[in-house]
This record gives C-alpha cells, sequence and structure tokens, in this order.
C-alpha cells in the first residue's frame, strides 16, 4: 500500500499546490512564475507537471510539493504532510511506536491539553456564561478549540501525567513551571482559572496556548497584585512567537483570495473579527510585529490593515514591524476605531454592529494619511505641525519600498505642512542617512555601535519591561546599576520612560531574536552607558582644566590632571 506521501502526490499535483500560493503563467509544456523565494522582476521559477516539482534559475530553490509547502508555511515535513493530507483527503496514521521524536511528543502532549481544556469549558457553565456575554457563538468556541483551565495547582499536570507525559514533558510544552520550595522542588499549572485560547503552527497543530485570566484560585485574597488579563505559553521547541500568528492556520486561505490581511492585537479580537465576516484576521500573542510576521503574511498578500487600538499608540505598538511592513513593500492601511474602542469592543459578537466593523475595515487609509490626519487635528497649521510631522512621518516614508509611493507621500506632506516638495526631500535625505537607527533600538548584532546616553537609556528601560518576567534578578541588578551610575539623573529619565515603558517594551522585543538576545544586548548597553557617562565626565574635566591652566591654578591644574589621567585609564580598559 502506497504511504501517507505517495497518496497525497497522486491527488495533488505541484501546479495546483504552487498555484494556490503564486500566479503561475503557462510556459510550453511547463509554468513560471516570479519566484516567491527571493525578489525578482523577470519570472525565473519554473514549475513542471510532468516532474511534479519545481526549480528557481535564480536561487536554485527546488524541491516538490512538500518542500515547497514547508518552505512557505514554515512547516517541518509532518506539519506538511498534515497539511497537505487534510485537502487532498488522506488519512495519515502513525503506528505507535515506543520512543517519539521529542517535538512529536510536544505535538502530541500540547494536543491532549487542548482536548482537556475543551472538556473543561463544556463542564463550566460561568466560562461559557462568559463567552456567550462577549458574544462568541458556539460555532465559534468549537473552531477555534477555545477552551478552560480550571483554578487548580495540578490540574493539567495530573491530566497528562495519567496519558504517560512526564512532568519534563509538560514543563518543556509551556504549561508548567518547577520552583524551589523549603521542601524542595514543586511544579504547578502555569494557566490557572483561564479561558484558553490554543495557538497552532500554519498546519494546524497547536503549538502554545493563550490564557485569559477568568478566576482566582479558591482561597485566594484579593490582596497584592492583579494577575495579568492574558498570559501566554513560553518560547519552546514548537513555539516561537515571533514567528506564529494566532490564528494564520484559519486565515491563511481567506487572505489568499481577498488579497489583503487584517491585524489584531488579542485572541478575543481575532475570534470576533473571524465572526463577523473578516475570516482574513492574524492576531499577535504578547509580542510585536516582526519580520517572519510579515513573511507569513506576505505568502498570501501584500496588502495589510492594522485594525489595532483607537489611538496612535496603537498603531506605534506594531513598532518596528510598521517600518519593515512598508519595506517589504506592503500597501499598510490603518482601520480607524471610535476613541477607546478595538475590534472585540466594535463587533461584540452582536450581528448588527458587524456593518459597523465592515465599514470600518472598508474605509481604512494608508499609514502615513492616518498620521497626517492626526496631526493636522493635534497642531493645526505652523511650525508645531511641520516639527510633529517631521518626527512621526518621514522616518516611515524612508522605508516606503515603491519609489512612486514615495514620491505621492513627498506631495501630500508638502501640502499638508504648506512647504515646497524640495524641502520635504531635504529633510527625507537626512532621515535616510542617519536618524533612523535613532529612532529603531539597536539591533543584537550592531550593539557594539555607541548611541547617545539617552537613547541608551531609552533601550534599556524598553528591555527591563520585556524582560522582567523571565529574568526578574538580571533585571533588577541592571537597573539598580543604572541608577547607581546616573546617580541623581537616573530619576529624571524614569519620568520620562517610565509611562512609555509598555510601548518600548514592544519596540525592544521586535528588535530582538529571543530573550536571550536581548539579555545579552542588556548588559551590553550598560558597558556602552558607563562609556558615555565618563566621556561626559572626562569632557567636563577637560574644560575645567583649561579654564585652570588660564588662571594659572597650578593646585587646581594638578587635581584635573590628575582625575583626567585617571578616567582616561578607566576608558581605556573598558
Amino acid at each position: 500500500m502506497a504511504s501517507p506521501a505517495e497518496q497525497v502526490k497522486e491527488k495533488l499535483g505541484i501546479v495546483e499546490v504552487v498555484g494556490g500560493y503564486v500566479k503561475l503563467e503557462k510556459a510550453g509544456v511547463n509554468f513560471k512564475a516570479r519566484c516567491p523565494f527571493h525578489n525578482e522582476r523577470t519570472p525565473s521559477f519554473s514549475v513542471s507537471p510532468s516532474r511534479n516539482a519545481y526549480y528557481c534559475f535564480g536561487c536554485g530553490e527546488k524541491g516538490d510539493i512538500f518542500t515547497f509547502v514547508e518552505r512557505m508555511d514554515g512547516l517541518d515535513f509532518k506539519g506538511a504532510l498534515k497539511q497537505l493530507a487534510e485537502r487532498a483527503g488522506v488519512e495519515i496514521r502513525y503506528e505507535p511506536k515506543e520512543s517519539k521524536d521529542k517535538r512529536e511528543r510536544l505535538f502530541d502532549l500540547l494536543e491532549a491539553a487542548t482536548r482537556y481544556f475543551e472538556k473543561n469549558l463544556e463542564g463550566h457553565e460561568k466560562a461559557r456564561g462568559y463567552l456567550r456575554a462577549r458574544g462568541v457563538a458556539p460555532g465559534t468556541i468549537t473552531r477555534f478549540r477555545i477552551g478552560y483551565a480550571k483554578p487548580e495547582w495540578q490540574g493539567v499536570i495530573e491530566h497528562l501525567g495519567k496519558q504517560k507525559f512526564t512532568d519534563a514533558e509538560i514543563i518543556a510544552a509551556g504549561l508548567a513551571k518547577e520552583v524551589e520550595t523549603a521542601r524542595g522542588k514543586r511544579v504547578y499549572d502555569r494557566f490557572r482559572g483561564r479561558i484558553m485560547f490554543p495557538i497552532a503552527d500554519p498546519s494546524g497543530r497547536v503549538v502554545g496556548f493563550s490564557g485569559r485570566y477568568f478566576e482566582a484560585m479558591p482561597g485566594a485574597t484579593k490582596e497584592g497584585a492583579e494577575p495579568a488579563k492574558y498570559i501566554n505559553s513560553p518560547e519552546t521547541d514548537v513555539y516561537h512567537k515571533s514567528r506564529i500568528l494566532f490564528g494564520y492556520d484559519l486565515a491563511k486561505a481567506a487572505m489568499r483570495k481577498s488579497d489583503f490581511a487584517i491585524l489584531v492585537e488579542g485572541q478575543m479580537d481575532l475570534v470576533l473579527s473571524h465572526q463577523a465576516g473578516f475570516p482574513n484576521t492574524v492576531a499577535l500573542s504578547g509580542t510585536a510585529l516582526t519580520a517572519d510576521h510579515l513573511a507569513l503574511i506576505s505568502r498570501m498578500t501584500k496588502r495589510l490593515v492594522l485594525a489595532l487600538d483607537a489611538d496612535a499608540a496603537g498603531v506605534r505598538s506594531a513598532g518596528r514591524g510598521a517600518y519593515l511592513a512598508l519595506r517589504a513593500g506592503f500597501d499598510l492601511k490603518v482601520a480607524q476605531f471610535p476613541e477607546g474602542k478595538d475590534p472585540a469592543d466594535v463587533v461584540a459578537g452582536d450581528e448588527q454592529k458587524a456593518p459597523t466593523y465592515h465599514a470600518i475595515i472598508r474605509n481604512s487609509v494608508h499609514l502615513i494619511d492616518f498620521f497626517l490626519a492626526l496631526l493636522v487635528r493635534q497642531h493645526s497649521k505652523g511650525r508645531a505641525l511641520t516639527r510633529a510631522v517631521e518626527k512621526t512621518v518621514l522616518p516611515y516614508i524612508v522605508d516606503i519600498e515603491s519609489p512612486l509611493d514615495r514620491a505621492h507621500f513627498i506631495k501630500r506632506v508638502a501640502e499638508t505642512i504648506d512647504l515646497p516638495e524640495a524641502s520635504v526631500k531635504e529633510s527625507l535625505e537626512r532621515v535616510g542617512e542617519g536618524e533612523r537607527e535613532e529612532r529603531v533600538p539597536a539591533n543584537p548584532t550592531a550593539s557594539s555601535k555607541i548611541l547617545r546616553k539617552d537613547r541608551i537609556i531609552e533601550v534599556l528601560f524598553g528591555l527591563w519591561g520585556w524582560l522582567r518576567g523571565s529574568y526578574e534578578n538580571q533585571v533588577k541588578e541592571s537597573r539598580e546599576s543604572t541608577e547607581k551610575l546616573l546617580g541623581d539623573a537616573f530619576d529624571h529619565f524614569a519620568s520620562m520612560h517610565a509611562p512609555q515603558e509598555s510601548a518600548l517594551a514592544f519596540a525592544a522585543e521586535s528588535s530582538h531574536e529571543s530573550e536571550a538576545a536581548g539579555l545579552k544586548h542588556m548588559s551590553e548597553l550598560y558597558g556602552e552607558l558607563t562609556k558615555a557617562v565618563l566621556k561626559e565626565e572626562f569632557e567636563m574635566i577637560l574644560g575645567d582644566l583649561r579654564q585652570a591652566e588660564i588662571a594659572k591654578d597650578e593646585a587646581r591644574t594638578k587635581e584635573l590632571l590628575g582625575k583626567s589621567h585617571e578616567l582616561s585609564i578607566r576608558l581605556k580598559s573598558l
């Protein structure tokens, strides 16, 4: 009997599969297209029906339907096989093995946990009542496999233990934590008293969870910090939040068909957006928009609508991702919601409100037009408006890939601030030459570059906000060291940056590949800050020294020479 992979190949041709992702044109007995794996103007990507294979003469990529789906959707072979088998109607039966691959064990564990949470929700009337009140229909609950984690210390641990999964595997899957107590190590559930949203990879395999707080543990007091509204799975061998978009597995076909995608910030926003008639919606899960997220979306469409919070801060929370999207050639628009509202608030599961949501999405405007209109409302006309546009809008225009689009928005800016286009172009050139690096946190690979002192401190505040949950002790040590280094000046910077910590944390996370890279960068930045502070002090001493020499104050000159020599040695040692 043919293997499942062979059965899938018999039922799905290479043209059918590849044609679902890129536009193919007939070229003799074969088909051609612009390669989806590298940028090109002239098609060099060839698809051969007779060989059931593809080859790119530009970059050398080649393979069959499985390797193509693996590359396009970021899957391993089993993920691609699962996805294509479902499409072909081929049932996959895996023979039980004594020892499974570690990743495969994690997938099995996460699937078992998902079923457990689903079963819990069926028997929890209050949690189901909450979802009904938010307008989530029963069919939507089933489609998104929404579940419930009981307010128990070891509910999922005990359930999975009965299915022969070890504590170490449950911890590795991100479903449990291990802590040291006076009586030794203790393992307990990460998610307790939470409505559970499974997060899947592009083939539909559960890789992690997002849990929405619903009820406290029995006997818990109201004292202390309020539990986080949402908590998400940590990074694991199968879950990388910078590469996964919630709902992508269910949205990708609709994204391709409608040729645009909607990006929202939360699980409830996404669930209700799908329910309101926009199955082309994907969501971030506690992370900023990254290049990997954009790569996933770009395989289906290059048109993206940001349906984030109603104010400018909501759009800015996309952070570096907005710049990356423009640079990658996306037509980037912003949906404008009523003040204080998000997609879930507007739809609220009410079918009568769906037309309002449709109108908001339909009337979305380009990112540049959104900020221009916002700044005009805030500053009206004059120099204040010009400076605000220069600071906020021009950096985005720099990253627009299309020269024609750039020219269009240069003209729009010139009209808005009532200045010649030549002046706008001149300012834009300055932004392109260097100012853009000042508005994006330094990448770890470029962290040896000495940033301005205030910029270093701003990035440190972002890193502290991002890493505090995972590296509490290291963040505390870094903050205390920085406070000691800066002295009284630290309070000044804290008053400036602390209110922006959430946005800065988003920006820090989006510019680092992992938390470990962020931790390393945090340490490097403290070294750069020490250099900046010492250089500042050195320059002040040199100024005082010149004044002492002019005044012929020998005692003061000798004292300052000694200090400058000491600082010079310290700087050289860093």
